[in-house]
């Protein structure tokens, strides 16, 4: 049934199910062996694997993600699990993205999913590629960080995006899905999450998550892991440290400027893998891999540079704006900052 196997992609028919069963059950905690299906769930966000040690038979995926979502907005509230929102969103971006891989009717599910959020698709007879109507696909990539998603990269023909395939859909709702569950997770009231979360059973869950991100929170690196002098960073590296930090995923264009950026500013390759070790995302061979080929060890044995400011402000990576240093010295290129910043140091030091 798609509602159990999408339950992240909601319909009117997913709200009375899950009122039925509700109602039938007194409360879905109380349903048996969910409570070990969502901690296992847990485990799994934290230790960013896509494996559970269990299949989910579809009713229990079906009602756990509702209260994984409650849990992680709870959670969140804290600081020191800001970034459950992130992983969580990682988490069932992936689950979708497996789910339709071994789906038996995966135009369908498509489909169905694009009538769920209120979009629209549709494919000419005589075309074998699928085409979304304009104004869907700016919903649907609405402040995503998909590069590849951008309008300028796609075709545009008869007031509809053309020639697209079913694995660019694949990726645009898995895309969309990760954002949806980040805003989810963020905009909960605390006062909603806590009016379902009431009767001892539901208690008695929160505290064993609780306990759980408590006893593994080792696992997520949101501490500073590059020793190197940061205080000299440009305010568009800052960010993007930042953000990784935060438990954020960057887009491809800031992953590649924050490697070379790194690398160029006498970061090792290991501290440079560390620095990326945060992302919901992070995969240390992939990592590994493309921090080898930036700094001319794998492939062609090209040295990458670092980007100058114009081509970061195209990107949308620089922060001029929010800096005074950018600002008053007409600074046009971040390594130009970092050895500004680094002989204002220096020579401070020298007075003293």
């Amino acid at each position: 049934m798609f509602e159990f196997r999408y339950p992240y992609f909601p319909t009117a028919k997913t709200r009375s199910i899950l009122a039925e069963l509700t109602r039938d059950l007194g409360s879905p905690v109380e349903f048996p062996l969910l409570p070990d299906h969502v901690l296992e769930i847990f485990r799994a966000v934290l230790d960013r694997r896509e494996d559970l040690e269990f299949n989910l038979a579809e009713p229990y995926l079906f009602l756990s993600y509702p209260i994984v979502v409650l849990l992680s907005s709870l959670c969140a509230r804290d600081r020191e699990f800001e970034f459950l929102r992130y992983y969580v969103a990682n988490f069932y971006a992936k689950q979708f993205k497996r789910a339709i891989r071994v789906d038996p009717n995966p135009m369908e599910a498509i489909t169905q999913i694009f009538h769920a959020l209120g979009l629209q698709i549709f494919q000419d007879p005589l075309d074998p590629y699928l085409s979304i109507p304009l104004l869907s696909y700016v919903r649907l990539v609405a402040a995503g960080g998909d590069e590849q998603a951008r309008l300028v990269y796609q075709r545009l023909r008869g007031g509809a995006i053309r020639d697209l395939e079913m694995k660019d859909l694949q990726d645009l709702l898995r895309e969309h899905l990760r954002r949806q569950i980040i805003t989810k997770i963020a905009t909960n009231t605390q006062q909603e999450s806590r009016g379902i979360f009431t009767n001892p059973p539901e208690l008695e869950l929160t505290a064993r998550v609780r306990d759980l991100l408590l006893a593994n929170k080792h696992l997520v690196k949101t501490r500073e892991t590059v020793h190197l002098t940061r205080e000299m960073w440009p305010p568009c590296a800052s960010n993007l440290y930042g953000r990784i930090g935060a438990g954020q995923n960057l887009t491809h264009h800031e992953r590649v400027f924050l490697a070379v950026f790194l690398l160029a500013t006498g970061a090792t390759l290991e501290e440079a893998v560390e620095a990326f070790s945060p992302a919901p995302d992070f995969d240390e061979r992939l990592t590994r891999y493309h921090l080898e080929h930036l700094s001319g060890l794998r492939g062609k044995k090209q040295v990458y540079h670092v980007h100058a400011c114009p081509t970061l402000r195209s990107l949308g990576i620089c922060r001029k704006a929010s800096d005074p240093v950018c600002r008053k010295f007409m600074i046009k290129h971040p390594l130009n900052y970092y050895k500004f910043k680094k002989k204002r140091k220096m020579t401070g030091l020298a007075k003293k």
